[in-house]
C-alpha cells in the first residue's frame, strides 16, 4: 500500500469530525509494552519507579519504523499529541508519563544567546496538550516531586531529565500548590544536586554542567515564591537579580559570583526555615 502523507490524514480526519480527530491513530499498528519499552529505555531508567498504570505508549518515537514515514517536523509534532480523552482519564503520574516519554522532553528548552530560561519555556509550554492537562491536576506537583527524588542521576544523560523536570517545578502554577516546608526541602534537594551531576558528567571544579543550569533559576523561583526576605531585598537592589528570577536571563552564560550568591542565599534559606 502506498504510503499516504500522514499530515494529509491528520486534517482531513479532523475536518470531518472533531470526534475522530485521531482516526489516524488505527492505521498503525499499537506496540504492547514490551515491544514499546525498547524506545523509551533510556527515559525508564531515568525515572527509577515503576511505570505508572494506563501510561500512553506513542505510535511514533524515534528508532520506530513508523517515525521514519515522516516527512516533516509538523508531522513529528503531530503524531505525538495525544487523544484528550486519554490525557483526561488518566491518572496524574500516567500524563507526567506521557511527558517524561515525549521525544522533546531531555531537552525541553534550547537555551541560546538571544532568549531566557522562561522565554523558551514560554515557546513550548502554553500550548503542550500534555502540560495543559498538568495544569489542572490538584496533585501535579506532589507528583512531580515524588518523581524528581526518586530520580536515577549516575549516568551522565540522565541530567537532561533532571534539568526538565527542575524546569517543570520552577513554574509558579505548581509551586504554589506546595507548602513552604516542601518546598525547602525540594531547594535543599536541588542545591545538593548541582554537585552530584557534576560529578557525574566529569565537570572540572568551579565549573558547572548545561544541566544545572535550570538549579539556579529553580532555588531562586522557590525563594521567591516563599517570600524569603534576603532572596526578595537582593532583587530590590540588584536589577540582573530582578531579570534572572523573572526569565532566567543573564546574558550566556550566569557568571560564577552570581551563581555562589545564589547558592549562599538558598543554604540560608534552607537553615532558617527547615524543621
Amino acid at each position: 500500500m502506498k504510503h499516504i502523507s500522514l499530515f494529509l490524514l491528520c486534517i482531513l480526519a479532523g475536518l470531518f469530525s472533531c470526534d475522530n480527530e485521531y482516526v489516524w491513530l488505527d492505521l498503525y499498528p499499537k506496540l504492547n509494552d514490551e515491544e514499546y519499552f525498547p524506545y523509551v529505555a533510556e527515559a525508564l531508567e531515568a525515572m527509577n519507579m515503576p511505570r505508572p498504570k494506563g501510561s500512553y505508549n506513542y505510535p511514533f518515537l524515534p528508532g520506530m519504523d513508523t517515525w521514519k514515514e515522516l516527512k516533516s517536523g509538523e508531522e513529528m509534532k503531530r503524531v505525538c499529541l495525544i487523544p484528550k480523552k486519554i490525557l483526561k482519564k488518566q491518572s496524574t503520574q500516567a500524563v507526567i508519563q506521557a511527558m517524561w516519554e515525549h521525544p522533546d522532553f531531555p531537552m525541553l528548552i534550547g537555551f541560546s544567546s538571544n532568549s531566557s530560561i522562561q522565554q523558551s519555556l514560554d515557546r513550548v509550554l502554553p500550548d503542550w496538550d500534555i502540560y495543559i492537562e498538568l495544569t489542572k491536576r490538584p496533585d501535579a506537583a506532589s507528583c512531580l516531586v515524588e518523581r524528581y527524588y526518586r530520580m536515577n542521576l549516575t549516568k551522565s544523560f540522565y541530567g537532561f531529565y533532571n534539568n526538565s523536570l527542575q524546569l517543570l517545578l520552577s513554574q509558579t502554577v505548581f509551586l504554589d500548590q506546595l507548602p513552604v516546608k516542601e518546598k525547602v526541602l525540594l531547594a535543599k534537594e536541588m542545591a545538593a544536586r548541582i554537585e552530584v551531576i557534576n560529578q557525574v558528567e566529569g565537570v572540572e571544579a568551579g565549573k558547572d554542567s548545561y544541566c544545572v543550569e535550570s538549579s539556579y533559576f529553580c532555588l531562586v523561583r522557590i525563594m521567591t515564591n516563599c517570600g524569603y526576605a534576603p532572596m526578595l531585598a537582593w532583587m530590590k537592589v540588584d536589577e540582573k537579580a530582578l531579570n534572572f528570577e523573572s526569565e532566567g536571563y543573564m546574558e550566556l552564560l550566569i557568571p560564577r559570583s552570581f551563581r555562589d550568591k545564589i547558592l549562599e542565599l538558598s543554604a540560608n534559606f534552607i537553615d532558617t526555615l527547615i524543621v
